[in-house]
């Protein structure tokens, strides 16, 4: 799918491309960094930015090699991406949650009258609602809370235990009073069988679906709009772990205790929430000088 945006093949995803005609000797600086500012004014991340450039360079390290071209890519400096960090408000995330209401009618045809979903439709935007509430207050990755199972919830403790694929380990993370109202009402509407997953896919087995219906009520809440999206950087749905770090250190809490609710392997990566705590600590601080005359 890369490749074929790169070379402008996919019709469903226009944005600027490389010409097919254009033979990689003559491919220049000059072609990525058209390439890079096209992908930033799209609203992709700095990651998939540069990833996709690294796809290109390699591809003319390989034709280089077999003797095919002859490109010099050690002069093309890769261009500096600032990634953005996009967390959600509390308003921008309850103007998602609203929006995944089931029973909020639809407006169908211009002059015709809203509608109510069928019951089908409505489990359908409440199975996503639900995802949106647990990504949120739970701070899992995509796939820790698609392999979540029922028996890795403790509802009498509030607390949930989240297999983290990426660093190999197991961490417990508490459940707070939103997620756990959601996750019981689930376990009634579904049937808390233990081992199954707590969000199957439509086999009844793991998800291994996208999440494009929670991109889609990102985007229709109105939370990417090209203003926004320069602004502050594009919406995803990791970003619901960004909110969840985010809200953490706004309320309070360290970010070593940050740390360890996402599960990260060490202190630098969650220090790139640091600047969120920066007012209260200060103030904090402020108050230990001031009581130490």
């Amino acid at each position: 799918l890369l490749a074929k945006k790169t070379l402008g093949l996919l019709e469903s995803r226009p944005g600027y491309s490389l010409s097919r005609d254009l033979p990689l000797s003559r491919l220049s600086e000059a072609h990525l960094e058209a390439l890079a500012d096209s992908r930033r004014r799209e609203g992709a991340s700095a990651q998939t930015v540069v990833h996709e450039l690294k796809v290109i360079r390699a591809a003319c390290r390989m034709a280089t090699r077999r003797g095919a071209v002859s490109v010099s890519v050690q002069q093309w400096p890769m261009p500096r991406l600032t990634p953005k960090t996009r967390y959600l408000s509390h308003e921008e995330w309850q103007r998602v949650y609203d929006f995944l209401d089931p029973a909020r009618p639809v407006q169908g045809r211009p002059g015709t009258a809203p509608y109510v979903l069928d019951e089908k439709s409505q489990n359908g935007r409440l199975d996503v609602r639900d995802l949106l509430v647990v990504l949120t207050y739970l701070g899992g990755r995509w796939g820790e809370i698609c392999a979540l199972t029922w028996d890795r919830l403790d509802f009498a403790g509030g607390t949930a235990r989240l297999w983290a694929s990426k660093v190999s380990r197991e961490r417990v993370v508490p459940i707070p009073r939103m997620a756990l109202e959601a996750l019981r009402m689930r376990a009634e509407r579904l049937g808390a069988v233990p081992g199954a997953p707590v969000f199957p896919g439509r086999s009844g087995g793991l998800r291994t679906a996208t999440a494009r219906a929670l991109a889609h009520a990102l985007d229709e809440a109105g939370l990417n709009t090209p203003a926004t999206v320069v602004s502050h950087g594009r919406a995803t749905v990791h970003s619901l772990r960004h909110t969840y770090a985010s809200w953490l250190l706004q309320g309070g809490a360290d970010i070593s205790e940050v740390k360890e609710a996402l599960g990260h392997a060490s202190l630098a990566m969650t220090l790139r929430y640091a600047h969120l705590a920066r007012g209260r600590t200060v103030e904090r601080l402020r108050a230990v000088l001031d009581d130490a005359r």
